[in-house]
């Protein structure tokens, strides 16, 4: 039987996703950071649950899963930008960044609208400057930043629908025509013509001159929620840049006999975070040989 969507959400004071038996105020320097979307935040999945916590488990280091619903690589670069900028990222000194990689990622990353059936906002993307790439921000106009937190826990991951107090409905006032209008500009948006192998070049390149300054080794895990293999463009890539290390996800989930419903177009559940874990253990001790 698949797991329900149900599960405990607990953060650092740092801002990383923990396990409800952790101190949020006590860390260790050191750790395996992990990024992505919601695949990587853990949607539906206890954190201790993850994969990136269970790889830092075995290695016995610890775990900060900056994973968030919805986030593209675009949000991923600024998000990384920002902790590097506030010295969160020199306070932690991961020794590993795992980036959750996965094909739905591309489409989402050229397009500044939310992939969310419910609301439509808007956040940063990844367009073309003449012929460069670079990070473009929306229409100030639907450009909240952060949706989920603007209306309180009126909406949150679970459908709870907490008591709609005046200032929640004064909010809600503040978002409807900022909705109403993104999903009209949705409609008419057209994304930007960029192949999937300039998009990596560009994102792994804006990652790595992060990564540079704190000597952490770089891993990318491939996530699929179909058969999907890891796209060519992502592999050469990769291989035009040097200490990265690619994890296929497919070939984990296959290796130890996944069920389809643990992640066929879905979230992946604990069976697929724990074929993902033993996958990312085995290529980081072959690389360290």
């Amino acid at each position: 039987m698949v797991k329900k969507n149900r599960y405990f959400l607990k953060t650092h004071n740092l801002g990383y996703r923990i396990p409800k038996f952790e101190d949020s105020d006590s860390y260790e320097p050191g750790g395996i950071l992990s990024y992505g979307c919601s695949f990587t935040f853990g949607s539906g999945v206890e954190a201790e649950e993850t994969f990136s916590y269970l790889a830092a488990k075995h290695f016995n280091l610890p775990s900060y899963n900056y994973g968030v619903c919805s986030y593209s690589y675009a949000s991923v670069i600024l998000q990384l930008e920002e902790l590097d900028k506030k010295g969160i990222l020199k306070k932690l000194k991961p020794s590993i960044v795992i980036l959750g990689a996965g094909n739905w990622l591309i489409r989402r990353s050229l397009s500044p609208f939310y992939p969310t059936k419910i609301f439509q906002f808007a956040y940063a993307y990844i367009g073309k400057q003449g012929n460069r790439l670079q990070i473009k921000q929306p229409d100030s106009f639907y450009s909240t930043k952060h949706l989920y937190s603007l209306v309180g826990g009126y909406f949150d991951g679970n459908n709870r629908k907490d008591k709609l107090t005046f200032g929640r409905y004064l909010k809600l006032l503040y978002i409807a025509p900022r909705v109403t209008k993104a999903r009209l500009d949705k409609k008419f948006f057209k994304r930007p013509k960029i192949s999937s192998r300039q998009l990596y070049d560009f994102v792994i390149g804006r990652i790595l001159k992060i990564l540079r300054k704190y000597d952490t080794r770089f891993v990318i895990l491939w996530m699929p929620i179909v058969a999907d293999q890891i796209d060519v463009n992502l592999a050469k890539s990769v291989k035009g840049f040097e200490n990265i290390l690619l994890v296929d996800g497919l070939k984990a989930i296959e290796k130890n006999n996944v069920d389809p419903k643990y992640y066929y177009k879905r979230h992946p559940r604990v069976e697929a975070h724990d074929a993902y874990a033993k996958a990312l253990i085995i290529a980081m001790k072959e690389s360290l040989k």
